[in-house]
């Protein structure tokens, strides 16, 4: 039995076409993120200090990763909230973030790598009046992770 030329085209053309969609479209890879914040900067018209760890499901650090902050009182509308974002290395990134009210806030954080899913966490924290009462009327848990 002969094999016509036609259908070795088409075999060679279904071949070259699959293996070009597998090389052109990227993985995507879910990555795992730390979120620690202490109490003591969690009061109203201060910076507080929150710090990410972002790994790679193997827990190998992922650097040069864009970090966006947000937050919000849940109850009201405000202007965006000052952040600052800076790169410690290591999969390491600190945020200051000024919380000008006392009460119940929600942070987003955003985080995209490339070669990375994007992945968005919701972290909801208690802001006390004054550094008095900070350590008993915040609350925050010590570390959280989400994964995607």
């Amino acid at each position: 039995m002969r094999v016509r030329p036609f259908f070795w085209l088409c075999l060679a053309l279904a071949c070259v076409g699959v293996l070009s969609v597998a090389l052109l479209r990227p993985a995507i890879i879910p990555a795992k993120l730390q979120v620690q914040i202490s109490e003591e900067s969690l009061v109203a018209n201060h910076a507080a200090l929150i710090h990410l760890h972002l790994t790679d499901t193997q827990g190998l650090p992922i650097n040069q990763a864009q970090v966006t902050p947000s937050a919000q009182m849940p109850d009201m509308q405000m202007e965006p909230v000052s952040s600052r974002v800076a790169p410690l290395g290591s999969g390491q990134y600190a945020i200051h973030m000024y919380l000008t009210m006392a009460g119940t806030w929600e942070i987003t954080f955003q985080t995209q790598a490339n070669g990375f899913a994007p992945l968005t966490y919701i972290l909801h924290v208690k802001v006390a009046k004054d550094t008095q009462t900070s350590s008993a009327g915040s609350r925050a848990l010590p570390s959280q992770q989400a994964r995607i």
